[in-house]
């Protein structure tokens, strides 16, 4: 008789556990292709930052990127309206890459591109007049895409990627790189907050960094480091 109850509804009429799942389609948030491929998940980050002065050069840039395939390419100085955007990101993503941007709409700029067998998603983003900033986690470190208007170091967009800086754990390493339109030594200010790093630019025989524009006479785009040896 027992047996007769479990196996119509249960014990004393309380009917069995059920087996169930759930799923939820983890492609929908952006963050996972529908065919992502193989991660590797390799400890050697390759990435490309090109100052591309505007729109036009910044699709330029993007096919160039879709031809030669690099990992990850940061582009500041973007200078595109969110529909501009969302048709370059269209492109980028028929063409193998996801895109993050954070962009006013008539200047200034970040956009990131990752191509899909790339582990990245998104954790911050800071869109103001006076700098953009766009910040991604990927395999084994974070990466920041950054653009600061001239003149603007003291402004909100310094003391957001401060923040940043001091949230990031010791041990994660992390990346920022872009148009800061600052020296490198603006760079010593995360020296201090994370207690270590420094900062990496294009420099001469002397070890001087060299002038970003050939009409310039400063250095102005560099990559700062958490730890120097991720560079």
């Amino acid at each position: 008789m027992e047996k007769n109850l479990i196996s119509k509804g249960g014990r004393n009429g309380v009917p069995p556990a059920q087996k169930c799942s759930w799923f939820k389609d983890v492609v929908q948030d952006g963050d996972v292709h529908p065919h992502p491929g193989p991660s590797g998940r390799s400890q050697q980050m390759q990435f490309m930052s090109i100052n591309v002065g505007g729109a036009s050069n910044c699709w330029a840039a993007a096919r160039w990127a879709t031809k030669h395939r690099p990992p990850v390419v940061v582009v500041q100085e973007v200078c595109m309206n969110t529909a501009k955007q969302a048709d370059l990101a269209d492109f980028m993503l028929r063409n193998g890459y996801r895109s993050w941007f954070a962009c006013p709409p008539t200047h200034g700029g970040v956009g990131i591109f990752v191509r899909f067998d790339k582990s990245a998603h998104l954790l911050r983003t800071h869109t103001r007049a006076e700098g953009q900033a766009v910040m991604l986690q990927l395999d084994h470190a974070i990466l920041i895409g950054a653009y600061l208007a001239p003149n603007s170091a003291a402004c909100d967009i310094a003391s957001t990627l401060d923040e940043w800086v001091g949230a990031t754990g010791e041990h994660t390493p992390l990346v920022i790189v872009g148009d800061f339109n600052e020296e490198p030594c603006f760079g010593e200010r995360w020296n201090h907050i994370s207690g270590f790093g420094g900062t990496c630019a294009v420099c001469n025989q002397n070890d001087v960094p060299q002038p970003t524009r050939w009409s310039g006479t400063r250095c102005i785009d560099w990559i700062w480091a958490s730890h120097l040896l991720t560079i």
